[in-house]
């Protein structure tokens, strides 16, 4: 690992723990959550394949859970989840784990080292993580709270699989978003359809 991958490690790392550093004060969290960071910094450190920053030729990167087989994909939705384009591998690593470990939803995917033209920005990078049915809040609810497990705190958006089909982007794209940190979320459009027959009837 070369010097600028350690540096940018461990401003990654100092960032994300603000709980060790306060240890006398708490000491008993301080230490569950140190010894938790350290199992995910062994994960990413250790993890195998291919990762988002090595991949040139295609614009995705894909991981699978066992019960990818059993979902419908017209009714699929995903929570769209932005990162540091410089902090992606490690993000990916982590969620791709957790869903190939069943954790989170049917299936993740993260943007790679190509140009994508419907990227929004060159230093963030977006990994979505799919749920097998939108409408079932239940389970889009579950998949929210593992990814705030896992140390995710950002505004996250929720899009319909159908919506991304029909070209559907931006304002007013999302049926669900949850506030930074929150581990419930707003439903943003009427729960008998979705965004695409919304988008539909005002065109």
């Amino acid at each position: 690992m070369d010097s600028e991958a350690v540096a940018e490690r461990e401003s990654w790392a100092k960032a994300r723990w603000p709980a060790i550093l306060n240890e006398r004060a708490a000491p008993q969290r301080a230490r569950r959550t140190a010894r938790r960071l350290l199992v995910e910094e062994v994960l990413v450190t250790n993890v195998s394949g291919l990762l988002p920053s090595q991949v040139t030729d295609d614009n995705w990167i894909y991981a699978d859970s066992p019960a990818v087989s059993e979902a419908d994909l017209s009714r699929t939705g995903k929570w769209l989840v932005f990162v540091p384009a410089r902090q992606v591998d490690r993000w990916w690593a982590l969620i791709r784990l957790a869903t190939e470990q069943g954790r989170l939803g049917i299936s993740a995917k993260a943007a790679t080292a190509r140009h994508n033209d419907l990227a929004t920005s060159r230093r963030t990078k977006l990994i979505c993580a799919y749920t097998r049915d939108w409408q079932d809040q239940s389970d889009v609810r579950r998949v929210l709270r593992q990814l705030r497990g896992i140390g995710v705190t950002s505004r996250l958006s929720y899009k319909t699989n159908e919506a991304t089909v029909s070209g559907v982007y931006g304002a007013g794209s999302a049926i669900y978003v949850s506030q930074p940190g929150s581990a419930e979320f707003e439903d943003r459009g009427q729960r008998v359809r979705s965004p695409v027959t919304a988008a539909r009837r005002h065109s």
